[in-house]
């Protein structure tokens, strides 16, 4: 390397320092409590990364949430799931935080989101907010945490977003930093063939090498590749988190690379072409290929990480996966060529990059192109009233169309489409009926069954009393035997008011202290539809004291 290079070099890692610290210093943490991740930028999850982290409040609610740096509050979303309780505040340094799963906001905050609640007669919103409209200080509390949307456990998500792109970024790049004594675990590696079929690869699984992983591993002659299974603490006794950067050497020479710095939440569904999703499906391993899928489009990759192995050849490997603080941990062994297998090449019927339709055993099926992240063989059965379409284990970044013969014993208003999930339970998965068949739109393969739901929610009060003062919370028991709730109005006294609806308590609440009513007695009206349409009116009494 020349000098002037070098220089570059050194110079541009001292700005990179700079720029770090800077950022560092301009955020500070987003609760005065000690800090514990129980989740990390990145960490796999299923259908998505995870584009933020999470704070542990230890179990408890209502911890004050403070801006990290100085800015205005750029948004408000309300979501029964999701984030639920959502504040996004827009700072001067290009960055919008995202604070998750809030259980109240400050009066200002809340006054300016009632008020659009009231206007829109929805409890759930989105609220974007002008510059001048809530503007807020560094270190002001701005709310408070709690469990909301689809938290599950108290606990403060905390996002660090470019504001422009609006992509996620790894927070400890900002925040002061993160204790982290402990480097990444490595729990096992999986071996894969390749196969060429004309201009196209496909990629077999061979076998799992759990930890610890032999140091000499078999190799069949010809072209394979590898995925790693591994995480990652913060502590000894902290919960597993996600691993940022993993590269793989053969012979000392870098064949893949995996770095993760920002997320897209328009190709985090890629996750799972990212994964082995068989594995994750099968046996609840997050197993990293390290290599891609044609149908990835994630931008997170160097290299192709096909190796050419030769009879009784012998290739030493290793594995570095590294976490944010700079841990590596490392795998070394070595790959041993054998005889390749004389097996048959895999069939497989369905192209990732077409359209694929078929119409038999009175069923349709449409995998539109880019639904699949590679070729894959795609059966249709029909068996004791279930449709089996492929197989659940094979992953889908679009929706396919299905559609299947509705039984003339079946209403159609009432007719609806069951999916068999991983628990082996049949669930409501949609569907509309029109002209003796049933058709919908869904992003898994896998069991289909017909069912039915006419039966409307139960809802019940859940108020000892009927006596209240404005520090009681109205609660309103609610619950669904198929399709789940859909819809949820609740008048008092003709007038309609913002009720949450709470899922995991099975629950419509709402504080008295943000209702707009006046003391006195009081009739209330609650209207609650699944999503089916079937609806139940209910209807209750009660005083509100001074």
């Amino acid at each position: 390397m020349k000098l002037n290079q070098l220089l570059f070099c050194l110079g541009s890692l001292f700005l990179l320092s700079l720029q770090t610290e800077a950022q560092k210093a301009t955020h500070i943490m987003p609760m005065d409590i000690p800090v514990r991740l129980s989740a990390s930028f990145a960490e796999l999850r299923a259908d998505h990364f995870h584009s933020g982290i999470d704070l542990s409040t230890s179990g408890t609610l209502n911890v004050p949430v403070k801006s990290t740096a100085d800015g205005y509050v750029s948004r408000i979303k309300m979501a029964t799931y999701g984030y639920g309780y959502a504040l996004y505040v827009t700072h001067n340094d290009g960055t919008t935080t995202v604070y998750g799963h809030l259980n109240s906001f400050i009066p200002r905050i809340d006054k300016v989101l009632c008020d659009y609640q009231y206007e829109h007669r929805s409890f759930n919103c989105d609220v974007f907010l002008k510059s001048t409209d809530l503007p807020v200080k560094k270190g002001e509390v701005i709310a408070y945490s709690g469990n909301s949307g689809g938290s599950g456990g108290p606990h403060l998500h905390y996002e660090v977003r470019d504001t422009k792109s609006e992509h996620p970024l790894n927070p400890l790049a900002y925040i002061p930093e993160v204790k982290d004594n402990v480097p990444p675990t490595i729990m096992g590696l999986k071996l894969y063939s390749v196969e060429n079929e004309g201009d196209r690869i496909a990629y077999n699984s061979i076998k799992y090498y759990g930890a610890p992983v032999s140091q000499i591993i078999p190799a069949p002659a010809g072209r394979i590749a590898l995925g790693i299974h591994c995480t990652d603490y913060f502590s000894s006794d902290g919960r597993p988190c996600g691993v940022i950067d993993i590269k793989l050497f053969k012979n000392n020479t870098l064949v893949f690379q995996s770095h993760i710095d920002d997320l897209d939440f328009d190709l985090t569904r890629h996750i799972n072409a990212h994964l082995d999703y068989k594995e994750w499906i099968g046996n609840r391993r997050f197993i990293q290929r390290s290599y891609r899928l044609p149908g990835n489009e994630l931008s997170y990759y160097t290299g192709d990480g096909i190796i050419a192995v030769a009879p009784n050849d012998t290739l030493n490997m290793r594995y570095e996966a590294t976490d944010f603080a700079g841990h590596v941990s490392k795998l070394s062994f070595k790959l041993v060529g054998r005889a390749a297998s004389s097996s048959a090449p895999s069939e497989r019927n369905c192209e990732w990059n077409k359209t694929f339709a078929v119409d038999t055993l009175g069923i349709s099926v449409v995998i539109p192109h880019g639904a699949l992240y590679a070729d894959e063989q795609i059966s249709l059965s029909h068996k004791n009233k279930i449709w089996t379409i492929g197989s659940n284990t094979i992953p889908l970044q679009k929706a396919v169309s299905i559609t299947l013969p509705l039984p003339d014993s079946i209403e159609s208003s009432k007719a609806c489409i069951l999916y068999r999930n991983s628990k082996g339970s049949f669930i409501y998965a949609g569907g509309k009926a029109d002209n003796g068949k049933i058709t919908m739109k869904n992003k898994a393969l896998g069991d289909y069954t017909i069912g039915t739901d006419n039966t409307p929610p139960v809802v019940i009060t859940r108020n000892s009393r009927t006596n209240l003062k404005r520090s009681n919370t109205i609660m309103i028991g609610v619950s669904d035997d198929l399709s789940g709730i859909s819809q949820w109005d609740v008048y008092i006294d003709g007038d309609w008011h913002p009720f949450e609806y709470d899922y995991k308590q099975n629950m419509l609440k709402a504080r008295i202290e943000r209702l707009r009513i006046n003391p006195g007695n009081h009739n209330l009206l609650a209207i609650v539809t699944d999503a089916q349409g079937n609806a139940k009116r209910f209807e209750w009494s009660f005083s509100l004291v001074q």
